[in-house]
């Protein structure tokens, strides 16, 4: 049986996909970056030269390991850039992140998906099609991870161009209100989570921030569901239409 022929089965390519994923949870368990060590490592260098090792060593190793990492990325980055430019260096390379991901999860998983679990080349297309706007309210939401969204994507009928486009705008408000906090609260962030409402009693100004980039998210989202309940009613007017 040729290479060729293996890859162009959809079992075969799935396959890869699952021991992609398991790969990675593994990884998360076992990989371990010191904080300090890291630091270390950029201070040594120029501002221009220590955030082009910083994007490239934030996508290689958090293309593999989605957990302990990134966080050590985010909260030294936040530490040594400020931000600001931490959250420039976070958008970029996220943005190479999310592009990799998603061609991963739609090269390798969504044949299977369409062909073996019963799902029609026009439903999958029809949720594609679904929108710049439900990508910008999940991408913006801070509690939806952009590795399970990226991989999700990918399985769908979304077109590349509309998703990445969709990342693109959306992610810099979420990066960035996590990369403020970061900034000044560090790791205490994870080991004492109440130093954060601590944090933010003591600075009201980013308390209200927070508050509207939340309120933000709601109302993002109810107006892209409302959009989309719109879009399928439309759709269903159609083909009853069509059909009389």
């Amino acid at each position: 049986m040729s290479r060729l022929y293996l890859f162009k089965n959809s079992n075969f390519r799935f396959a890869v996909f699952i021991m992609f994923l398991f790969l990675c949870w593994f990884l998360g368990r076992e990989f371990n970056i010191k904080l300090e060590g890291y630091r270390s490592l950029l201070s040594r260098y120029p501002l221009y030269l220590s955030g082009i090792i910083f994007v490239v060593m934030y996508v290689v190793v958090t293309f593999f390991v989605w957990f302990g990492p990134k966080d050590v990325f985010r909260i030294a980055g936040a530490l040594l850039f400020g931000p600001y430019i931490s959250s420039l260096l976070v958008w970029i390379s996220e943005m190479f992140n999310a592009a990799i991901l998603f061609q991963v999860s739609r090269r390798l998983g969504r044949d299977f998906v369409q062909r073996r679990l019963g799902v029609k080349s026009n439903d999958i297309n029809r949720l594609g099609r679904a929108d710049f706007l439900g990508v910008f309210a999940l991408r913006f939401n801070p509690f939806i991870p952009f590795r399970g969204l990226d991989l999700c994507a990918g399985l769908s009928g979304i077109s590349f161009k509309v998703y990445w486009l969709a990342c693109l705008v959306a992610s810099p408000i979420r990066i960035f209100w996590l990369q403020y906090i970061l900034t000044f609260v560090g790791n205490s962030i994870f080991d004492d989570p109440q130093y954060m409402v601590f944090y933010l009693k003591r600075h009201s100004i980013f308390l209200y921030y927070s508050l509207v980039y939340f309120v933000s998210v709601v109302v993002v989202s109810i107006i892209a569901m409302v959009i989309r309940g719109r879009g399928k009613r439309q759709q269903m007017y159609k083909i009853k239409s069509y059909y009389v």
